[in-house]
């Protein structure tokens, strides 16, 4: 398979890059049939460990070998396998390039130096190809992402559905690979991620030799290790292999108020006001939660997830508490004072506002991210008590109003790829120290947190470690003060 003299200093082919967009998730989803949320949907890939939608592995592979069709001389392409390591984000500036290696050709996409996926091409099948898959029950196609267990799925035959319309990168790859072929990967997309492992899946890999077999293509989950969440599917049709993939694990859901009122004492006179910035999801919920259970008046923000934070105001007022108040709230943008007019002065403020925080890296140091980091845990946090300071300026001797900004055990324990997030940490308890001695009425209070179960840390962390409500409710409950008084709502 010869190519063209695009040659890199290490061999390889500079093939081009590409940042994938929301409109090429959808041109994508479109063609497959994989509308799967964490390709498609923002809000819903929030809740992902990236925090933002996820580019489609087989749509990686497609661009590789669009960009890869026109050096391609020689035979066809008889067998390929790709192998999908790390997501890529909508977003992420994608790097292509193809080199060739003993007697496979060998394609990436790379996001800042890290390989996100690779696929090799044999134009001689180094394996016979597999047994096919006999008849058998057929299961209707789903419309939406499947969430039911994958044994529900094990043992049975799936007519995989047409692809719809036209594809610029598949047109382009079945040049390549066939039109079979082509169509192939996107029935695969669409199985790993509507069908089986469904709503909750990672692709892993797919090895597939061309077959040249008359018929539609069918797929079989065939076996399912439960302590890896590892699936095997059997593919049968024009090519024959198999495709592997994994049971992500779901959202991870924080505690009920009913759970949250059983760790938190009551305080049945007065009336107490907390702002909880961040608090549609993840710890900033949990805190709202603890807050409103205590007896103070909650209002909490939300960027863009109104859905989720109207949810929390909902539970708390089911819970019999105070009822809470839901506001949109920019990083940077919310013009405070409108918001202490709109919504009354807070006697609390728990900020919980962050961006994504775990990051795939090539470099031991990013000064990019540390600004980030900086603007989120230290200059807003500043801003928001520069703001409630003037407006404080009136209330004579009243108590100072306390902002809790969490810092993490990360200062200390320093985890590898998290020094920015540690420096920044670090930062925003010399900036509380310092501010603390020149401001009059307010307070901000920090406090290590260690790793806690989120929707950040979702599969990274240990079902038996600290619970979250455990390790909060102390916390949230000693920031609102021994001053504090709460109150039941009135009938």
């Amino acid at each position: 398979m010869r190519h063209g003299d695009a040659t890199l200093m290490n061999g390889a082919i500079d093939l081009g890059s590409k940042t994938f967009a929301m409109e090429d998730q959808r041109l994508m989803a479109d063609w497959s049939g994989d509308h799967n949320p964490m390709h498609v949907n923002a809000l819903a890939a929030r809740r992902l460990l990236t925090g933002q939608p996820v580019v489609h592995g087989v749509h990686l592979v497609m661009e590789a070998l669009a960009r890869w069709q026109p050096h391609a001389r020689g035979p066809a392409v008889r067998a390929l396998r790709a192998d999908f390591s790390k997501p890529v984000s909508v977003g992420d500036p994608v790097d292509f390039q193809a080199q060739q290696r003993g007697d496979k050709l060998v394609l990436t996409a790379s996001v800042g130096g890290l390989a996100h996926m690779s696929v090799e091409l044999h134009v001689g099948a180094l394996d016979q190809p597999g047994t096919p898959l006999p008849e058998g029950e057929v299961i209707a196609w789903p419309g939406v992402a499947q969430d039911q267990p994958v044994d529900a799925w094990l043992g049975r035959c799936v007519r995989l559905p047409d692809v719809a319309g036209r594809l610029a990168a598949a047109d382009s790859a079945a040049l390549l690979i066939g039109l079979a072929g082509a169509t192939l990967l996107g029935q695969a997309s669409t199985m790993v991620g509507m069908g089986c492992p469904g709503m909750h899946s990672v692709f892993a890999s797919l090895s597939l030799v061309r077959h040249d077999a008359p018929g539609p293509a069918r797929c079989r989950p065939d076996r399912h290790d439960p302590r890896f969440g590892l699936v095997r599917i059997a593919v049968d049709g024009p090519w024959r292999g198999e495709i592997r993939a994994f049971v992500r694990a779901a959202p991870r859901p924080q505690a009920g108020m009913a759970e949250v009122m059983t760790h938190v004492p009551r305080h049945p006179t007065g009336e107490h006001h907390t702002w909880v910035l961040g608090g549609s999801r993840g710890l900033g919920e949990l805190a709202a939660k603890i807050a409103a259970a205590a007896g103070s008046r909650v209002t909490l923000s939300y960027a863009q997830g109104q859905a989720d934070a109207l949810r929390v105001t909902q539970e708390i007022a089911a819970a019999g508490c105070w009822p809470a108040q839901a506001v949109c709230y920019q990083t940077g943008e919310t013009d405070l004072a409108a918001l202490c007019e709109a919504h009354g002065l807070p006697d609390t403020v728990l900020f919980f506002a962050t961006p994504r925080i775990a990051q795939r890296r090539s470099s031991t140091f990013n000064q990019t991210l540390l600004h980030r980091f900086i603007d989120a845990y230290c200059s807003e946090p500043a801003r928001i008590a520069l703001a409630l300071e003037v407006a404080a300026a009136g209330r004579g001797d009243k108590p100072r109003i306390q902002l809790f900004n969490p810092s993490s055990t990360y200062v200390d324990d320093l985890p590898n790829g998290m020094v920015e997030y540690a420096m920044a940490k670090a930062a925003s308890e010399t900036l509380a120290q310092d501010m603390n001695k020149r401001l009059q009425h307010v307070r901000i209070v920090t406090h290590r947190l260690p790793r806690l179960p989120t929707d950040q840390t979702n599969g990274l962390i240990s079902e038996s470690g600290p619970s979250a409500l455990g390790v909060l409710a102390p916390v949230v409950l000693a920031t609102l003060g021994a001053r504090f008084v709460g109150s039941q709502p009135p009938d």
